[in-house]
């Protein structure tokens, strides 16, 4: 079982060198911190990344910090009772961060992965997803969907390699789309 002990949580760079959230956890096995993915552009019906701003969301966690030092985590199931807790007040950034961090806990403290802690059903690793069609402010149309990416499922490919060929075929397909667009435009 995971006890909390200590909440902490600050801004790092992304890969955009732009404000991301990590998040901090100490507990009775370890530390263990994760970050939320910064996205260029959100989709129409995606959660605010932080609910004022990010140092709120940081301040905020450091108010609920003693709170979880009751908490006790076992399974996957039990981050409904920390997202109870806190879903009101931090932004989907800053709860996707905090729950990563919770899970890689939970994994290390029953010598799993985290997709195992997931789908305890599940015989073997998830299958791969390739973006297949961008939208949102990745799309180069004028008139583009609202949803902000099509994802590929490679369930017919036998193995993890070919589907990671495929992904860099459609990356490189994209590619040339864009310089021959920027060529003869």
């Amino acid at each position: 079982m995971v006890v909390i002990k200590r909440v902490s949580a600050k801004t790092i760079p992304d890969t955009r060198n732009e404000k991301t959230i990590s998040v901090s956890l100490i507990t009775n096995i370890g530390e263990f911190s994760a970050s939320a993915p910064n996205g260029k552009s959100r989709g129409k019906y995606e959660n605010d990344p932080y609910k004022k701003n990010i140092e709120s969301d940081i301040k905020k966690l450091k108010d609920f910090s003693d709170y979880f030092s009751d908490e006790k985590l076992e399974e996957f199931s039990d981050l409904t009772r920390v997202e109870d807790i806190i879903k009101d007040t931090v932004g989907a950034n800053t709860l996707f961060a905090f729950e990563s961090a919770v899970l890689k806990a939970i994994a290390k403290e029953q010598k799993k992965e985290i997709w195992q802690l997931v789908n305890p059903h599940a015989k073997k690793f998830p299958r791969l997803l390739g973006n297949a069609i961008e939208g949102g402010k990745h799309s180069h149309a004028d008139k583009h969907p609202d949803f902000q990416e099509f994802l590929q499922e490679f369930s017919r490919l036998r193995k993890h390699e070919r589907g990671f060929s495929f992904c860099t075929w459609m990356f490189f397909e994209k590619l040339l789309f864009i310089l021959l667009h920027l060529l003869f435009s």
